[in-house]
């Protein structure tokens, strides 16, 4: 039987960086060229590799739909206070990722909308399917990519042609996912910690949202609410 490997999961966490990775570490994988959902691709014949974050909002059809393939499902997260704060160039004038709401992207005419579910229905899809994916922390993969690797291709059952390390600008990317990359380059973790110098923005879409709180400790980024009093205590000196 042919694999299916499914990378999914919250947008601006490294789906994009994960299927470049894989895809140049295991030529053998069948892939797109752009960003695709595994419902619509026949993974029956080859062993294939399909990306699109909101894939995991369709988790249930995925595992109805796809019981008789050898399904391995990434689900991709990352520091809920980075995802919030992350940008696309496409959205030049917002942040790209909230709570409630994403930006849907429209490149082919230049449109974007906020009209994509946000990190509440993806945490909620993660929540409810933790025991049947392979968990990829965002952090782990730019910091440690080789302890990375080696458990994705334990979970997958196949064994990688070259490391992630060597991904670079060099490296086989399509156009059409270079967009969502934002470029090629080396791993780097610069987007690793930036809610910091967002101040405003974590404190607005935590206050509006309180189930970020919740989100931020089960995922394992923190162990309860500390880090916001004392981060506010000295931005916010009238609390």
């Amino acid at each position: 039987m042919q694999k299916h490997v499914v990378i999914c999961g919250m947008s601006r966490s490294g789906t994009t960086l994960l299927h470049s990775l894989m895809q140049n570490s295991s030529p053998n994988f069948v892939t797109s060229d752009n960003e695709v959902s595994c419902l619509n691709v026949n993974s029956a014949l080859h062993t294939t590799l399909t990306k699109r974050p909101l894939d995991c909002l369709e988790l249930p059809t995925i595992f109805a739909r796809l019981v008789d393939r050898n399904l391995r499902v990434i689900f991709c997260v990352r520091d809920p206070r980075d995802v919030i704060c992350s940008v696309h160039k496409l959205v030049p004038h917002d942040y790209f990722i909230g709570y409630k709401n994403q930006y849907f992207l429209d490149v082919k005419n230049h449109i974007s909308s906020l009209s994509n579910p946000g990190l509440k229905q993806i945490y909620a899809s993660w929540s409810r399917f933790a025991d049947k994916v392979l968990t990829v922390r965002y952090e782990d993969l730019v910091l440690r990519p080789e302890t990375v690797q080696k458990a994705i291709y334990a979970y997958v059952g196949e064994h990688p042609e070259s490391d992630f390390s060597e991904f670079s600008e060099s490296s086989r990317v399509s156009e059409k996912m270079v967009v969502a990359l934002n470029g090629t380059r080396q791993i780097d973790s610069k987007g690793v910690g930036i809610w910091r110098k967002h101040p405003q923005r974590v404190w607005q879409e935590f206050t509006d949202n309180p189930a970020l709180f919740e989100m931020v400790v089960k995922l394992g980024y923190e162990v309860d609410t500390e880090w916001f009093r004392s981060t506010y205590k000295s931005k916010l000196p009238y609390l």
